[in-house]
């Protein structure tokens, strides 16, 4: 199997020299990088080459190194050579990712800063498009907005300024900021 370790991107240069002196040194395992971004100009034989050294990794028993970014943009760039019609430059880059599924046993260093969300690649592909609902999603949220500022006053006279405040936000913003705050009328100004 393929002992492959993702690290943090801000630890890579560390853990891999690291590594290099404890599992080269001990073991007498090399360390071998995995690199993979969006704008890199792949090819059918460098893809076919990352395989063969997978192979190579795999019957040495070394060491893989990978950052989260790394990873999921090798996945990322195999489909996006599907979907541009590259069916062979696709279909060798998901053979590596194949192979790494199969024959790969991951470590993750510093798991729970890895898992965090912030890792999740956006890899978008075509021609961008508006959204469902596209420019009517900021108008319905700015009237809304306007009209909580417009009715504010009239809180403030029927609850009073210990139930409601309104905090002038300058001539930056385009509506002031409101509080509904604790006390014996915040249910009934909710309501």
């Amino acid at each position: 199997s393929i002992a492959r370790g993702t690290v943090l991107t801000s630890l890579y240069s560390t853990n891999t020299a690291d590594w290099q002196g404890k599992v080269g040194g001990l073991l007498a395992r090399q360390i071998f990088p995995l690199v993979c971004c969006r704008d890199m100009d792949l090819d059918v034989r460098q893809a076919s080459t990352l395989k063969n050294h997978l192979t190579i990794i795999r019957d040495g028993r070394h060491l893989l190194v990978t950052v989260p970014e790394h990873r999921l943009s090798l996945e990322n760039k195999a489909i996006e050579m599907c979907i541009k019609g590259e069916r062979t430059l696709g279909r060798c880059l998901l053979e590596v990712i194949h192979m790494l599924a199969v024959h790969a046993r991951d470590f993750v260093d510093e798991s729970d800063e890895i898992a965090s969300p912030k890792y999740q690649l956006v890899y978008p592909l075509g021609s961008p498009e508006d959204m469902d609902g596209a420019q009517i999603r900021w108008l319905l949220h700015a009237a809304v907005l306007q009209s909580v500022s417009r009715h504010a006053e009239v809180l403030v006279e029927k609850y009073g300024a210990g139930a409601v405040e309104i905090v002038e936000m300058g001539h930056d913003h385009q509506y002031s900021a409101i509080r509904l705050l604790d006390g014996p009328q915040l249910n009934e100004a909710y309501n």
